[in-house]
């Protein structure tokens, strides 16, 4: 058993994710972790055996492979398979965007990931490990590149998406690839939810959960994601009019673009302009 830890400032946790914890486990029959809360969030990585985890009541079995997220804040319980015990490379998180990253990721009702490359996420975690090995403490942004490293490879895991294929091309959700294409290229349509849904072949109800469950967004959350990017480059890239733009992505009526524009940025489309250097149009 390898065990690390770390004890990061608060301003260098305010900035990165970091590593409070690390480790390779190889787990006894009866080894078993129950706790009401812990800092951070746990991440097990399964190399081999199997083993179980608890949260919200709710048990899910984590094997090679796979990963087990384990957010602190709730209690919790996990434990090996005492026929065959798991080994764990296993990291303790906390800081940053970490919390906002679980709620991305849906960790909460679906904490267990399985990778489609599960040695190169067993290569990251080895890595981190190895910076804990060396003498020096370990820097906590080189650290933080590791760890993203990693969240790139839960992230591909849950949406299913290889790092050549494109979002809507994703492998575990055919059923709404075309719909997910469509509105990637023709964003500017009057998209409804049914129409949506036949392309899909699939009854309302069932494509709303579907493109939920693939994309962790609602078809228009998606769709007017697919907009505001298209806005933004066009508010920088061109000279065009904010009414003139609106149109351009899809909307009929200017004020209501500039209200979606700036809950999405955080600012309204002229102020946007401003803060990236481009003067407006002259009339």
């Amino acid at each position: 058993m390898e065990s690390y830890f770390h004890s990061p400032d608060v301003l260098t946790q305010s900035a990165f994710i970091t590593v409070l914890r690390a480790g390779d486990l190889k787990a006894a029959p009866d080894y078993r972790v129950e706790r009401s809360v812990s800092p951070g969030h746990d991440l097990l990585l399964c190399i081999s055996g199997r083993g179980y985890i608890r949260i919200h009541g709710t048990e899910f079995p984590v094997g090679p492979g796979q990963l087990g997220w384990i957010d602190g804040a709730h209690p919790h319980t996990h434990w090996a398979e005492p026929s065959d015990p798991w080994e764990l490379l296993w990291l303790r998180l906390d800081g940053g965007p970490l919390s906002a990253i679980a709620s991305l990721l849906r960790a909460a009702e679906n904490p267990v990931f399985e990778f489609h490359r599960p040695r190169e996420a067993q290569r990251t975690v080895r890595r981190i490990l190895g910076r804990f090995r060396l003498p020096e403490p370990p820097s906590d942004a080189v650290l933080n590149v590791d760890v993203a490293d990693l969240v790139k490879h839960i992230f591909l895991s849950r949406h299913g998406v290889s790092q050549s294929r494109r979002p809507w091309q994703a492998e575990t959700t055919p059923v709404v690839a075309r719909a997910l294409e469509q509105m990637a290229v023709y964003y500017h349509r009057a998209w409804s939810i049914g129409d949506l849904a036949r392309l899909s072949g699939l009854s309302v109800p069932q494509f709303f959960r579907r493109f939920h469950a693939a994309t962790g967004l609602t078809p228009m959350q998606w769709l007017r994601r697919q907009r505001m990017s298209h806005a933004q480059r066009r508010l920088i890239e061109s000279n065009d009019s904010v009414k003139e733009i609106a149109e351009q992505v899809g909307y009929l009526d200017p004020f209501h673009f500039s209200r979606d524009f700036k809950r999405w940025t955080g600012l309204a489309p002229s102020h946007f302009r401003e803060r990236e250097g481009v003067r407006p149009r002259s009339v």
